[in-house]
Protein backbone atom coordinates (compact mmCIF):
# COMPACT_ATOMS: atom_id res chain seq x y z
CA UNK A 1 0.00 0.00 0.00
CA UNK A 2 1.21 3.38 -0.75
CA UNK A 3 2.93 5.75 1.70
CA UNK A 4 1.27 9.20 1.89
CA UNK A 5 4.28 10.76 0.43
CA UNK A 6 5.00 7.71 -1.88
CA UNK A 7 4.10 10.01 -4.62
CA UNK A 8 6.72 12.02 -4.21
CA UNK A 9 9.52 10.04 -3.53
CA UNK A 10 12.77 12.04 -3.81
CA UNK A 11 14.30 8.87 -6.01
CA UNK A 12 12.29 8.72 -8.81
CA UNK A 13 12.61 10.49 -12.43
CA UNK A 14 11.08 13.90 -12.74
CA UNK A 15 11.12 15.06 -16.08
CA UNK A 16 9.68 12.52 -18.41
CA UNK A 17 6.49 12.84 -18.27
CA UNK A 18 4.93 9.56 -19.72
CA UNK A 19 7.60 7.25 -18.51
CA UNK A 20 7.06 9.16 -15.09
CA UNK A 21 3.00 8.59 -15.03
CA UNK A 22 3.43 5.10 -16.33
CA UNK A 23 6.11 3.76 -14.07
CA UNK A 24 6.50 6.23 -11.16
CA UNK A 25 3.31 7.00 -9.60
CA UNK A 26 1.65 3.86 -10.10
CA UNK A 27 4.75 1.56 -10.16
CA UNK A 28 5.90 2.74 -6.81
CA UNK A 29 2.12 2.53 -5.34
CA UNK A 30 2.62 -1.18 -5.63
CA UNK A 31 0.42 -1.58 -8.67
CA UNK A 32 0.86 -2.76 -12.48
CA UNK A 33 0.34 0.22 -14.88
CA UNK A 34 -3.10 0.37 -16.40
CA UNK A 35 -3.23 -0.99 -19.95
CA UNK A 36 -4.67 1.34 -22.23
CA UNK A 37 -7.32 -0.21 -24.20
CA UNK A 38 -9.68 0.66 -26.50
CA UNK A 39 -12.98 0.84 -24.34
CA UNK A 40 -14.29 4.21 -25.32
CA UNK A 41 -17.18 2.30 -26.65
CA UNK A 42 -17.55 -0.02 -24.08
CA UNK A 43 -17.90 2.48 -21.39
CA UNK A 44 -19.74 4.79 -23.62
CA UNK A 45 -22.61 1.79 -23.79
CA UNK A 46 -23.05 1.30 -20.08
CA UNK A 47 -23.46 4.87 -19.70
CA UNK A 48 -26.29 4.70 -22.33
CA UNK A 49 -27.69 1.68 -20.68
CA UNK A 50 -27.76 3.07 -17.38
CA UNK A 51 -29.02 5.88 -18.81
CA UNK A 52 -32.04 3.87 -20.66
CA UNK A 53 -33.32 3.46 -16.72
CA UNK A 54 -36.42 5.26 -16.36
CA UNK A 55 -39.93 4.69 -15.98
CA UNK A 56 -41.72 3.56 -18.82
CA UNK A 57 -44.79 5.30 -17.95
CA UNK A 58 -42.46 8.85 -18.72
CA UNK A 59 -40.41 7.77 -21.68
CA UNK A 60 -42.20 10.88 -23.97
CA UNK A 61 -40.44 13.15 -21.39
CA UNK A 62 -36.94 11.66 -20.93
CA UNK A 63 -36.19 10.47 -23.72
CA UNK A 64 -35.48 13.59 -25.68
CA UNK A 65 -32.98 13.97 -22.70
CA UNK A 66 -31.41 10.81 -23.89
CA UNK A 67 -31.63 11.65 -27.25
CA UNK A 68 -30.00 15.01 -26.70
CA UNK A 69 -27.29 13.18 -24.34
CA UNK A 70 -26.62 10.74 -26.94
CA UNK A 71 -25.69 12.97 -29.75
CA UNK A 72 -23.12 15.19 -27.43
CA UNK A 73 -21.77 11.95 -26.56
CA UNK A 74 -21.36 11.34 -30.45
CA UNK A 75 -20.02 14.83 -30.82
CA UNK A 76 -17.33 15.04 -28.19
CA UNK A 77 -16.18 11.63 -28.04
CA UNK A 78 -13.95 12.02 -31.38
CA UNK A 79 -12.24 15.01 -29.92
CA UNK A 80 -10.09 13.36 -27.48
CA UNK A 81 -8.78 10.33 -30.33
CA UNK A 82 -5.84 11.54 -30.93
CA UNK A 83 -4.00 11.41 -27.74
CA UNK A 84 -5.51 7.87 -27.17
CA UNK A 85 -4.46 7.01 -30.79
CA UNK A 86 -0.85 6.87 -29.51
CA UNK A 87 -1.54 4.39 -26.89
CA UNK A 88 -4.59 2.08 -28.63
CA UNK A 89 -2.87 -1.42 -29.39
CA UNK A 90 -5.49 -2.06 -32.43
CA UNK A 91 -7.34 0.21 -34.48
CA UNK A 92 -10.19 1.35 -31.98
CA UNK A 93 -10.30 4.68 -33.56
CA UNK A 94 -11.60 3.60 -36.81
CA UNK A 95 -15.40 4.02 -36.09
CA UNK A 96 -15.72 7.91 -36.87
CA UNK A 97 -19.61 7.28 -37.78
CA UNK A 98 -22.46 9.16 -35.59
CA UNK A 99 -23.94 5.47 -34.47
CA UNK A 100 -20.42 3.53 -35.05
CA UNK A 101 -20.27 2.49 -31.14
CA UNK A 102 -23.62 0.09 -31.21
CA UNK A 103 -22.01 -2.54 -32.95
CA UNK A 104 -18.70 -2.48 -31.22
CA UNK A 105 -20.52 -2.78 -27.77
CA UNK A 106 -22.76 -5.63 -28.98
CA UNK A 107 -19.58 -7.47 -29.89
CA UNK A 108 -17.64 -6.85 -26.85
CA UNK A 109 -17.55 -9.93 -24.89
CA UNK A 110 -18.44 -9.84 -21.08
CA UNK A 111 -15.12 -10.79 -19.65
CA UNK A 112 -14.03 -7.60 -21.94
CA UNK A 113 -15.97 -5.40 -19.88
CA UNK A 114 -15.27 -7.14 -16.59
CA UNK A 115 -11.54 -6.17 -17.40
CA UNK A 116 -12.01 -2.95 -18.33
CA UNK A 117 -14.78 -1.06 -16.76
CA UNK A 118 -15.45 -3.10 -13.60
CA UNK A 119 -17.99 -5.73 -11.98
CA UNK A 120 -20.29 -3.15 -10.86
CA UNK A 121 -20.68 -1.86 -14.98
CA UNK A 122 -20.64 -5.70 -15.81
CA UNK A 123 -23.51 -6.36 -13.52
CA UNK A 124 -25.66 -3.59 -14.56
CA UNK A 125 -25.19 -3.67 -18.41
CA UNK A 126 -28.54 -6.06 -19.00
CA UNK A 127 -30.90 -4.87 -21.00
CA UNK A 128 -34.15 -4.71 -18.91
CA UNK A 129 -34.61 -1.17 -18.91
CA UNK A 130 -34.10 -0.97 -22.96
CA UNK A 131 -36.45 -3.64 -24.04
CA UNK A 132 -38.91 -1.74 -21.46
CA UNK A 133 -38.53 1.12 -23.51
CA UNK A 134 -38.15 -0.15 -26.42
CA UNK A 135 -42.06 -1.52 -25.98
CA UNK A 136 -42.77 1.77 -24.68
CA UNK A 137 -41.48 4.01 -27.39
CA UNK A 138 -42.45 2.06 -30.47
CA UNK A 139 -46.21 0.87 -28.91
CA UNK A 140 -47.56 2.79 -25.72
CA UNK A 141 -46.25 6.41 -26.51
CA UNK A 142 -47.99 6.42 -30.13
CA UNK A 143 -51.48 5.07 -28.67
CA UNK A 144 -51.43 7.31 -25.62
CA UNK A 145 -50.55 10.26 -28.19
CA UNK A 146 -53.40 9.68 -30.16
CA UNK A 147 -55.88 8.67 -27.42
CA UNK A 148 -54.67 12.08 -25.44
CA UNK A 149 -55.04 14.86 -28.19
CA UNK A 150 -57.56 17.54 -27.24
CA UNK A 151 -58.55 15.80 -24.37
CA UNK A 152 -58.67 18.31 -21.53
CA UNK A 153 -60.54 21.68 -20.44
CA UNK A 154 -59.30 24.78 -21.99
CA UNK A 155 -60.45 27.10 -19.70
CA UNK A 156 -58.25 24.59 -17.08
CA UNK A 157 -60.98 25.28 -14.54
CA UNK A 158 -62.50 23.15 -12.49
CA UNK A 159 -66.23 23.77 -11.97
CA UNK A 160 -68.03 20.38 -11.28
CA UNK A 161 -68.30 21.45 -7.91
CA UNK A 162 -70.41 24.44 -8.95
CA UNK A 163 -73.35 22.14 -10.33
CA UNK A 164 -73.19 19.61 -7.76
CA UNK A 165 -76.87 19.32 -6.35
CA UNK A 166 -76.42 18.87 -2.54
CA UNK A 167 -79.42 17.06 -2.27
CA UNK A 168 -78.60 14.41 -5.11
CA UNK A 169 -78.57 10.78 -4.19
CA UNK A 170 -74.31 9.56 -4.59
CA UNK A 171 -74.18 7.34 -7.47
CA UNK A 172 -73.85 3.95 -6.37
CA UNK A 173 -70.28 2.37 -5.86
CA UNK A 174 -69.23 0.19 -9.23
CA UNK A 175 -67.79 -2.92 -8.25
CA UNK A 176 -64.62 -4.70 -10.32
CA UNK A 177 -66.94 -6.48 -12.74
CA UNK A 178 -68.34 -3.36 -13.40
CA UNK A 179 -64.99 -2.02 -13.99
CA UNK A 180 -63.89 -4.59 -16.45
CA UNK A 181 -66.69 -4.81 -18.81
CA UNK A 182 -66.63 -0.89 -19.23
CA UNK A 183 -62.74 -1.07 -20.21
CA UNK A 184 -62.15 -0.52 -24.17
CA UNK A 185 -59.10 -1.91 -25.89
CA UNK A 186 -56.92 1.20 -24.76
CA UNK A 187 -56.87 0.13 -20.92
CA UNK A 188 -56.74 -3.31 -21.60
CA UNK A 189 -53.72 -2.75 -23.56
CA UNK A 190 -51.81 -0.59 -20.69
CA UNK A 191 -52.93 -3.67 -18.37
CA UNK A 192 -51.24 -6.56 -20.67
CA UNK A 193 -47.84 -4.26 -20.73
CA UNK A 194 -48.38 -4.29 -17.16
CA UNK A 195 -48.18 -8.03 -16.72
CA UNK A 196 -45.66 -7.73 -19.80
CA UNK A 197 -43.29 -5.21 -17.94
CA UNK A 198 -43.82 -7.50 -14.85
CA UNK A 199 -42.64 -11.44 -16.30
CA UNK A 200 -39.85 -9.19 -18.09
CA UNK A 201 -38.53 -7.76 -14.99
CA UNK A 202 -38.63 -11.36 -13.01
CA UNK A 203 -37.02 -12.76 -16.00
CA UNK A 204 -33.79 -10.52 -16.16
CA UNK A 205 -33.58 -10.38 -12.46
CA UNK A 206 -32.84 -14.21 -12.38
CA UNK A 207 -30.97 -14.73 -15.47
CA UNK A 208 -28.56 -11.35 -13.56
CA UNK A 209 -28.78 -12.90 -10.52
CA UNK A 210 -26.82 -16.68 -11.90
CA UNK A 211 -24.77 -14.22 -14.29
CA UNK A 212 -23.42 -12.12 -10.89
CA UNK A 213 -22.48 -15.39 -9.58
CA UNK A 214 -20.27 -16.58 -11.71
CA UNK A 215 -19.12 -12.91 -12.38
CA UNK A 216 -18.14 -12.48 -8.98
CA UNK A 217 -16.35 -15.49 -8.95
CA UNK A 218 -14.02 -14.95 -11.68
CA UNK A 219 -13.27 -11.46 -10.35
CA UNK A 220 -12.49 -12.76 -7.39
CA UNK A 221 -9.82 -14.78 -8.39
CA UNK A 222 -8.12 -12.43 -10.69
CA UNK A 223 -8.11 -10.31 -7.48
CA UNK A 224 -6.74 -13.02 -5.46
CA UNK A 225 -2.76 -11.92 -5.62
CA UNK A 226 -3.52 -8.37 -5.44
CA UNK A 227 -1.72 -6.12 -2.82
CA UNK A 228 -5.18 -4.63 -2.49
CA UNK A 229 -7.26 -7.71 -1.81
CA UNK A 230 -4.52 -9.11 0.66
CA UNK A 231 -4.05 -5.79 2.97
CA UNK A 232 -6.25 -4.48 5.85
CA UNK A 233 -6.54 -1.81 7.87
CA UNK A 234 -5.87 -1.44 11.30
CA UNK A 235 -6.98 1.92 13.00
CA UNK A 236 -7.18 2.92 16.64
CA UNK A 237 -3.40 0.95 17.15
CA UNK A 238 -2.64 1.33 21.52
CA UNK A 239 1.13 2.83 21.93
CA UNK A 240 2.44 -0.89 21.90
CA UNK A 241 1.34 -1.54 18.43
CA UNK A 242 2.66 1.39 16.88
CA UNK A 243 6.03 0.13 15.16
CA UNK A 244 6.58 -2.41 12.18
CA UNK A 245 7.97 -4.85 13.94
CA UNK A 246 5.42 -5.49 17.09
CA UNK A 247 2.26 -5.26 14.45
CA UNK A 248 4.02 -7.97 12.82
CA UNK A 249 4.41 -9.82 15.44
CA UNK A 250 1.23 -9.44 16.43
CA UNK A 251 -0.53 -10.84 13.30
CA UNK A 252 2.00 -13.82 12.83
CA UNK A 253 1.16 -15.23 16.07
CA UNK A 254 -2.34 -15.92 14.90
CA UNK A 255 -0.63 -18.22 12.16
CA UNK A 256 -1.28 -15.52 9.49
CA UNK A 257 2.33 -15.24 7.16
CA UNK A 258 2.77 -11.10 6.85
CA UNK A 259 4.64 -9.56 3.99
CA UNK A 260 4.48 -6.02 4.56
CA UNK A 261 3.80 -3.26 7.36
CA UNK A 262 3.37 0.60 7.27
CA UNK A 263 2.39 2.53 9.52
CA UNK A 264 1.00 5.49 8.92
CA UNK A 265 3.07 8.95 10.77
CA UNK A 266 2.75 12.27 11.40
CA UNK A 267 4.56 14.36 8.86
CA UNK A 268 4.03 17.77 10.01
CA UNK A 269 5.53 20.73 8.49
CA UNK A 270 6.95 18.02 5.88
CA UNK A 271 3.54 18.07 3.81
CA UNK A 272 4.22 21.93 3.14
CA UNK A 273 7.59 21.01 1.64
CA UNK A 274 6.01 17.57 -0.38
CA UNK A 275 2.98 19.92 -1.64
CA UNK A 276 5.72 22.59 -3.03
CA UNK A 277 7.72 19.98 -5.07
CA UNK A 278 4.53 18.11 -6.31
CA UNK A 279 3.47 21.97 -7.37
CA UNK A 280 7.39 22.31 -8.95
CA UNK A 281 6.74 18.60 -10.71
CA UNK A 282 3.57 19.36 -12.24
CA UNK A 283 4.55 22.94 -13.58
CA UNK A 284 7.58 20.96 -14.75
CA UNK A 285 5.96 18.84 -16.67
CA UNK A 286 3.04 20.88 -18.42
CA UNK A 287 6.17 22.93 -19.71
CA UNK A 288 7.48 19.58 -21.36
CA UNK A 289 4.08 18.72 -22.47
CA UNK A 290 3.69 22.43 -24.16
CA UNK A 291 7.23 21.60 -25.78
CA UNK A 292 7.35 18.09 -26.39
CA UNK A 293 3.74 17.00 -26.60
CA UNK A 294 1.83 13.89 -24.77
CA UNK A 295 2.62 11.44 -26.03
CA UNK A 296 5.74 13.17 -27.93
CA UNK A 297 5.19 14.17 -31.11
CA UNK A 298 9.00 14.46 -31.81
CA UNK A 299 10.58 11.60 -33.73
CA UNK A 300 13.93 12.28 -32.84
CA UNK A 301 12.85 12.61 -28.67
CA UNK A 302 13.67 9.68 -26.36
CA UNK A 303 12.24 10.47 -22.81
CA UNK A 304 14.23 8.22 -20.86
CA UNK A 305 17.52 9.82 -22.48
CA UNK A 306 16.54 12.93 -20.49
CA UNK A 307 15.10 11.69 -17.35
CA UNK A 308 16.36 12.82 -13.64
CA UNK A 309 18.20 10.71 -11.25
CA UNK A 310 18.94 9.86 -8.07
CA UNK A 311 22.31 10.35 -5.53
CA UNK A 312 23.21 6.71 -6.10
CA UNK A 313 23.14 7.57 -10.15
CA UNK A 314 25.27 10.45 -10.56
CA UNK A 315 27.30 9.20 -13.16
CA UNK A 316 24.03 8.46 -15.35
CA UNK A 317 23.12 11.71 -14.96
CA UNK A 318 25.93 13.34 -15.85
CA UNK A 319 26.28 11.62 -19.36
CA UNK A 320 22.85 12.39 -20.43
CA UNK A 321 21.99 15.39 -22.49
CA UNK A 322 21.70 18.87 -20.57
CA UNK A 323 19.50 20.37 -22.85
CA UNK A 324 16.59 19.00 -25.91
CA UNK A 325 16.23 21.30 -29.09
CA UNK A 326 13.60 20.24 -30.85
CA UNK A 327 13.93 21.74 -34.29
CA UNK A 328 11.88 24.16 -36.11
CA UNK A 329 10.50 24.91 -32.26
CA UNK A 330 10.71 27.83 -29.99
CA UNK A 331 11.56 26.36 -26.17
CA UNK A 332 9.33 27.72 -23.82
CA UNK A 333 9.98 31.02 -21.52
CA UNK A 334 8.50 32.87 -18.91
CA UNK A 335 8.68 36.02 -16.44
CA UNK A 336 9.88 34.85 -13.15
CA UNK A 337 8.92 38.59 -11.72
CA UNK A 338 7.05 41.75 -12.93
CA UNK A 339 10.30 43.66 -13.45
CA UNK A 340 12.17 40.89 -14.52
CA UNK A 341 13.54 39.50 -17.88
CA UNK A 342 12.06 35.80 -19.37
CA UNK A 343 14.21 33.02 -18.83
CA UNK A 344 14.10 29.33 -20.01
CA UNK A 345 10.99 28.00 -18.59
CA UNK A 346 12.17 23.88 -18.70
CA UNK A 347 15.14 25.11 -16.77
CA UNK A 348 13.94 27.38 -14.81
CA UNK A 349 11.27 24.77 -13.49
CA UNK A 350 13.85 22.38 -13.30
CA UNK A 351 15.97 24.83 -10.91
CA UNK A 352 12.83 25.02 -8.83
CA UNK A 353 11.81 21.51 -8.11
CA UNK A 354 15.78 20.26 -7.43
CA UNK A 355 15.59 23.34 -4.74
CA UNK A 356 12.04 21.59 -3.46
CA UNK A 357 13.43 18.03 -3.85
CA UNK A 358 16.56 19.04 -1.45
CA UNK A 359 14.49 20.63 0.91
CA UNK A 360 12.07 17.29 1.66
CA UNK A 361 15.81 15.80 1.33
CA UNK A 362 17.04 17.53 4.43
CA UNK A 363 13.75 17.42 6.63
CA UNK A 364 13.65 13.68 6.27
CA UNK A 365 17.09 13.33 7.17
CA UNK A 366 16.49 15.73 10.13
CA UNK A 367 14.90 13.52 11.84
CA UNK A 368 12.08 10.45 12.85
CA UNK A 369 8.44 10.90 12.47
CA UNK A 370 5.77 9.96 15.06
CA UNK A 371 3.72 7.19 14.68
CA UNK A 372 -0.20 7.52 14.35
CA UNK A 373 -2.95 4.92 15.28
CA UNK A 374 -3.15 3.58 11.75
CA UNK A 375 -1.41 1.03 9.84
CA UNK A 376 -1.59 -1.12 6.78
CA UNK A 377 -0.68 -4.70 7.12
CA UNK A 378 -0.38 -6.44 3.76
CA UNK A 379 -0.35 -10.52 4.10
CA UNK A 380 1.01 -13.26 1.83
CA UNK A 381 -2.41 -14.83 1.36
CA UNK A 382 -5.65 -13.25 0.33
CA UNK A 383 -7.52 -15.31 2.87
CA UNK A 384 -5.45 -14.22 5.71
CA UNK A 385 -6.56 -10.83 5.29
CA UNK A 386 -10.04 -11.87 4.92
CA UNK A 387 -9.76 -13.85 8.54
CA UNK A 388 -8.06 -10.97 9.67
CA UNK A 389 -10.91 -8.36 9.05
CA UNK A 390 -12.84 -10.79 10.77
CA UNK A 391 -11.29 -10.95 13.90
CA UNK A 392 -11.86 -8.74 17.00
CA UNK A 393 -8.01 -8.01 17.83
CA UNK A 394 -8.75 -5.63 20.78
CA UNK A 395 -8.97 -6.28 24.31
CA UNK A 396 -11.08 -3.49 24.84
CA UNK A 397 -14.04 -2.24 22.55
CA UNK A 398 -13.39 0.31 20.03
CA UNK A 399 -9.26 -0.96 19.50
CA UNK A 400 -7.25 -2.29 16.80
CA UNK A 401 -10.36 -2.34 14.62
CA UNK A 402 -9.30 -3.67 11.82
CA UNK A 403 -11.18 -4.08 8.06
CA UNK A 404 -10.53 -4.41 4.72
CA UNK A 405 -8.36 -1.90 3.15
CA UNK A 406 -9.32 0.71 0.64
CA UNK A 407 -7.11 1.14 -2.77
CA UNK A 408 -4.97 3.53 -2.17
CA UNK A 409 -6.13 5.86 -4.56
CA UNK A 410 -9.37 6.57 -2.96
CA UNK A 411 -7.80 7.63 0.44
CA UNK A 412 -7.36 10.80 1.69
CA UNK A 413 -4.43 10.89 3.27
CA UNK A 414 -5.12 14.40 5.26
CA UNK A 415 -7.60 12.89 6.63
CA UNK A 416 -5.58 9.94 8.51
CA UNK A 417 -3.52 12.68 10.63
CA UNK A 418 -7.30 13.48 12.55
CA UNK A 419 -7.30 11.71 15.97
CA UNK A 420 -10.82 10.13 17.40
CA UNK A 421 -12.27 13.28 19.37
CA UNK A 422 -11.61 15.31 16.29
CA UNK A 423 -13.26 12.46 14.42
CA UNK A 424 -15.82 12.33 16.55
CA UNK A 425 -16.27 15.95 16.72
CA UNK A 426 -16.84 16.42 12.99
CA UNK A 427 -19.62 13.76 13.25
CA UNK A 428 -21.50 15.63 15.80
CA UNK A 429 -21.34 19.02 14.08
CA UNK A 430 -22.35 17.02 10.37
CA UNK A 431 -25.13 15.68 12.36
CA UNK A 432 -26.40 18.74 13.93
CA UNK A 433 -26.09 20.81 10.94
CA UNK A 434 -28.17 18.64 9.37
CA UNK A 435 -30.91 18.30 11.64
CA UNK A 436 -31.00 22.11 11.58
CA UNK A 437 -30.67 23.06 8.05
CA UNK A 438 -32.15 20.25 6.65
Amino acid sequence: VAHPDAATDDRLPAVDVVERIHKWRLGRAGRPAPRLTPDHEVRRAVVYDAGNVVDCDRVDVVSPVLLLSEQMADLLRSQDDAQRAGFSPSEAHAHQAFFGWILPTIRTSEYAVLQIVGLDAAVMSFYLFSVCSVFAATILMPINLKNNIGIGDETGEDDDWKHLDPGAIPPKERDWLDLISDANSYLSLHLLFTYLFTLLALRFIYKNYKRFVRVRQLFSLELVHSIAARTVMVSELPPQLRSERTLAEHFEGMNMTVESVSVCREVGGMKDLLDRRTKALLDLENAWVQYVGNPSTVESYDPSDHAMFGEGDASLSESQPTRVVVPHRKRPTLRPGWFRGKVDALEYLEGKFQEADELVRRRRAAGKFKAMDVAFVTFEKMSSAQIAAQTVHGPAPFQVETCLAPEPRDIVWQNMTYSVNQLRARECLVLISTFLFF
